[in-house]
């Protein structure tokens, strides 16, 4: 039953308390020797059924089976019919009895050690009792002659409870000093803490600033470069706008040029006629000549010349071989044979012409289109820069209001504290007053229950000596009897100790009232009860028995004595019976007094439970203030989060900032390659030019060669019809063929004729040797021109890759944008507390990056726009290399024009030539306007760059600071209403110490009053007495 009984164990938590309050100690242990006294009694019971056992022959079998005549029948039945287990089982509990019947031996034999001390203890203390009886005997002289003031005593014992009361309020007042010393303390934590809070705000606002400030310095620079970056793209595009003017020059020269050798091509023409006129005519040339003669003026030159060459051939003739014949006839099959592979490639060269004209158109649109869209985004802008401002304004005329409302807050707030803490300070200042009011006047008790001490000590001695006195007789008498009553002294003393015991105990459990749970002031309740109830019983026990020894020992001395000890007590009695009925009264005033103690004590229960409340409150506030405390570092770390996230995203934002300054970088890294590119074609072009005026030494050329360069449009339809011009020669050529075919039969028929043949024979050599001329021309054409393709063919292999990077750039920016696209949805996703304050930005951010993207857009068309304009420089260039080639054969030509068909062609192409330059002009001025316009975009873009970037800086700042500032303002809510709490904690307590003060204070007057009467009925006593 005790090892099976849960409270009869030791808890072994007993034996681990190395870090506990002694009032928790104290409260372990007392339930630890509880506990003990309940397992000793518990051994002392088992120990008595044990002994009986244990000495019985059948053991344990004996104990569990009732006797009986069956006894022995029922043991085998039940050892049959139990398993091995219980067996076990058994054997274990009777080892376990076994363990604790040595136990148990032990300590019997340590408690007949601890009688054999007590039994020493009692002689000592018989010895000191004879000694003391002794002393008795000396006194008992100097007792007679005083007398007992016993109602003094009770009042001077009234006296000492409520000392002792207010004693224990001292140390209660004590206790609350610490603990408004402890707020003080703490409310001098919270003013650091708020300066030092302060301070930093006023040290984050400066580096804010400073950050700022250098911000602002590093934007300046970037300004800065970038303005340089636009003054050498504004340099690049007037060098490019020089060299589109020189390529326009070279067009108009080029189209001059075209008609020129148009005009030749017509002359040609005539001439041959002229000459096929001339071969059917041969055979009288008388005739020939009056043809000839006939001539208009301008081919008199060509004809003289033609004559010559033909007398010269004349001449001649009759030397050369007939090989002659056969090898202009094979350079003729030649020749036929090459216009025959040429005509294909004019078809291509057609072919191409008509697509870039198309794509031409094209491009023209678009420019027109963009052109539009350029002049909606600018009004666009325009009207958002207003929207942008205007809401700029709100936001500072807002964040100015919320500043200055936040400001005349703190202030106000800082006024409150101020108030509060010196409200504060005057009541700390009343309570150290109180308080010390109190200890003094608790001295003053100290002494006055000192001397009343010494005066209960002089009473005491007093009836001390007046009881030896009268009862030195009896005690003489009765000295047998009192030696049998030994025993009685000794339980007196050990009542007297453990009622010092219980004092000691019932201050402690008073001091600890303060500070102990509600749960342990009920167990220490219960306790307290137990053990008055004890003592109660105790105390109505060894009085019963002192009074039936008492009156045994009257009886048997009244038996021995006799009547005339009767007489002698009835004389006693007589004269003791004032002094019984002051016994009397005496008593009745202790039972009153101990009234009052009950109602003292429940009073102070009370005072307890009010302060337990008390004390709860005060709990219940400090974990409301650990709650707030929490609350505030929990928000805190979430704005610390938040921060951490803006800045997360901000950094994210210079990022993309950064890499599209670097794409923009790239772009004009490219753009300025494309203008190196364009520089050198334009030095190629320079070069063709210095050609060009080297060849073209005369004015009027020059100034048709200028003029050839705005009219490109009717270079392409003045091409096309020299493309059909030079079909028709090649059909003239094919007819010339049989024409030369019908001349050999008609040479072979006419060689008879000798002069015939002569004059043939010059015309004919003459027509070879022109015809070897163009042939030559054409093969050296034929030529450059393979030469050119093939040069086309390379520069379009080394542009492939060049497309292929750009493309493969465009696709990267694609998908970085798509990239970023859905970075900004998932940041969205991710930031829904911050929505509100970051769609302006990143509706702002979009209007950025379509503002890049329409750039990038606008940077791939300038990129196209080169790339045509490189074709079509190559494309001028095969073009002039023609022309040159035809200009070279039209010079002969054009030097015997008329003068009258130039001064018309001038004129006319003059009139051209001003109404191009007009165009020209436009064209000039409009690209100037675009130029404006792009610096215009470019400024406005940096503007609105460096705009949003202070907006977002601004926005965080006044966002931190509008958070720091609402988290202040709860700060300091949450101060105030702690404030405010303890404030009204204060008054409660110096209302009911007020109170507490009056009550005692009207108990003071009231003993005084005691006292006075008390005085007076000791000066009264005497007298009485005496009487």
């Amino acid at each position: 039953q005790v090892t099976r009984h849960q409270e009869s164990l030791l808890d072994l938590q007993w034996l681990e308390v190395p870090d506990m309050a002694l009032e928790d100690v104290e409260y372990v242990t007392n339930n630890m020797t509880f506990r003990l006294r309940r397992l000793l009694i518990e051994h002392d019971r088992c120990r008595e059924v044990c002994l009986p056992v244990a000495q019985q022959p059948g053991g344990r079998l004996h104990t569990v089976c009732p006797p009986g005549p069956f006894s022995w029948g029922q043991d085998e039945w039940n050892t049959s019919i139990r398993p091995s287990e219980d067996t076990q089982h058994l054997a274990m509990e009777l080892a376990d009895t076994k363990a604790t019947l040595r136990g148990v031996r032990q300590e019997l034999e340590e408690k007949t050690k601890q009688l054999a001390d007590t039994r020493n203890q009692l002689y000592q203390l018989v010895l000191e009792l004879q000694e003391a009886r002794h002393n008795n005997m000396e006194l008992a002289a100097s007792a007679q002659a005083a007398c007992s003031p016993l109602p003094e005593l009770d009042s001077l014992r009234e006296k000492v409870n409520p000392m002792e009361r207010l004693e224990m309020e001292a140390m209660g007042l004590r206790q609350k000093e610490k603990d408004i010393d402890f707020y003080a303390a703490t409310s001098d934590q919270v003013r650091t803490g708020d300066d030092y809070s302060m301070d930093t705000k006023g040290h984050l606002q400066e580096h804010w600033i400073r950050y700022w400030i250098d911000k602002l310095f590093e934007r300046e620079e970037e300004n800065v470069q970038l303005k340089s970056k636009l003054h050498h793209l504004q340099l690049d595009r007037d060098t490019y706008q020089k060299c589109l003017e020189e390529l326009w020059e070279e067009n108009m020269a080029l189209k001059t040029a075209q008609g020129q050798s148009v005009e030749e091509s017509a002359h040609l023409r005539w001439e041959l006629e002229q000459l096929s006129e001339a071969v059917q005519c041969d055979k009288a040339p008388r005739d020939s000549h009056v043809f000839l003669l006939n001539k208009p003026r301008g081919a008199t030159s060509r004809a003289r010349r033609l004559e010559e060459e033909n007398q010269q051939l004349r001449k001649d003739k009759p030397g050369l071989p007939s090989s002659a014949v056969e090898e202009t006839s094979g350079r003729t099959g030649r020749l036929t044979s090459q216009a025959a592979s040429l005509v294909p490639q004019i078809e291509d060269l057609r072919v191409q012409m008509e697509r870039e004209k198309q794509t031409s158109q094209v491009l023209e649109t678009l420019c027109e289109e963009l052109v539009e869209e350029r002049e909606q985004l600018l009004r666009d802008k325009k009207t958002l820069k207003a929207e942008r401002a205007q809401e700029f304004k709100d936001l500072k005329k807002v964040l100015h209001s919320l500043w200055d409302s936040s400001q005349t807050g703190s202030k106000a707030r800082m006024k409150g504290r101020k108030t509060e803490q010196k409200v504060l300070l005057q009541t700390v200042t009343d309570t150290k007053r109180k308080v010390t009011m109190m200890e003094w006047e608790r001295r003053q008790l100290c002494r006055d229950l000192e001397q009343v001490k010494a005066q209960a000590a002089q009473a005491q001695e007093l009836e001390h000596m007046k009881e030896l006195h009268r009862l030195q007789e009896e005690i003489e008498k009765l000295a047998m009897e009192v030696s049998a009553l030994t025993t009685a002294p000794e339980r007196v003393h050990a009542l007297e100790w453990e009622s010092q015991d219980l004092l000691l105990e019932n201050q402690r459990l008073q001091t600890s009232l303060d500070t102990l749970k509600p749960e342990g002031l009920e167990r220490d309740k219960q306790l307290l009860e137990q053990h008055r109830r004890e003592l109660s019983t105790f105390c109505a026990c060894e009085l019963s028995l002192l009074r039936s020894s008492l009156a045994s020992a009257s009886a048997n001395a009244r038996q021995r004595l006799g009547l005339p000890w009767e007489q002698v007590r009835c004389r006693d009695l007589a004269s003791q019976g004032p002094d019984n009925k002051e016994l009397l009264t005496d008593n009745k005033e202790l039972l009153t007094d101990n009234k009052e103690l009950r109602t003292d004590n429940e009073k102070l229960l009370t005072d307890n439970e009010e302060l337990l409340t008390d004390i709860e409150e005060l709990l219940t506030d400090n974990e409301e203030l650990l709650t707030d405390n929490e609350e505030l570092l929990t928000d805190n770390e979430e704005l610390l989060t938040d921060n951490e996230e803006l800045l997360t995203d901000n950094e994210e934002l210079r990022t993309d900032n950064e890499e599209l300054l670097t794409d923009n970088e790239e772009l004009l890294t490219d753009n300025e390659e494309l203008l190196t590119d364009i520089e050198e074609l334009l030095i190629d072009n320079e070069k063709l030019l210095t050609d060009n005026e080297e060849l073209l030494t005369d004015k009027e050329l020059l100034t048709d060669y200028k003029e050839l360069l705005t009219d490109n449009k009717e270079l392409l339809t003045d091409n096309e019809e020299l493309l059909t011009d030079n079909e028709e020669l090649l059909t003239d050529n094919e007819e010339l063929r049989t024409d030369k075919e019908e001349l050999l039969t008609d040479k072979e028929e006419l060689l008879t004729d000798k002069e015939e043949l002569r004059t043939d024979n010059e015309e004919l050599l003459t027509d070879n040797e022109e015809l070897l001329t163009d042939n030559e021309e054409l093969l050296t054409d034929n030529e450059k021109l393979l030469t050119d393709n093939k040069e086309l063919q390379m520069s379009l292999k080394d542009m492939q890759p060049v497309t292929q990077k750009l493309q493969t750039q465009v696709n990267e920016l694609l998908t970085d944008n798509k990239e970023l696209l859905t970075d900004n949805k998932a940041l969205r996703t991710d930031k829904e507390e911050l929505r509100t304050d970051n769609e302006e930005l990143l509706t702002d951010n979009k209007e950025l990056r379509t503002d890049n993207k329409e750039l990038l857009t606008y940077n791939e068309e300038l990129l196209t726009d080169n790339k045509e304009l490189l074709t079509d420089n190559e494309e001028l260039r095969t073009d002039y290399k023609e022309l040159r080639t035809d200009y070279k054969e039209l010079q002969i030509f054009l030097k015997d024009m008329q003068c009258e068909d130039t001064q018309r062609e001038v004129n006319h192409w003059q009139g051209q030539y001003e109404g191009l330059k007009a165009e020209q002009e436009a064209l000039y001025a409009h690209t100037k306007e675009l130029h404006t316009h792009t610096k215009e975009l470019l400024t406005e873009n940096q503007e609105l760059q460096t705009t949003l970037k202070d907006t977002q800086q601004e926005v965080n700042r006044w966002q931190g600071q509008y958070e720091e500032l609402k988290g202040e303002q709860e700060e300091l809510q949450m101060h105030n209403k702690k404030l405010q709490t303890s404030l009204n904690d204060t008054q409660l307590e110096m209302n009911c110490w007020r109170n507490q003060c009056n009550g005692l204070r009207e108990e003071l007057q009231s003993r005084d009053i005691s006292l006075t009467e008390l005085d007076n009925h000791c000066q009264v006593r005497p007298g009485l007495e005496g009487s």
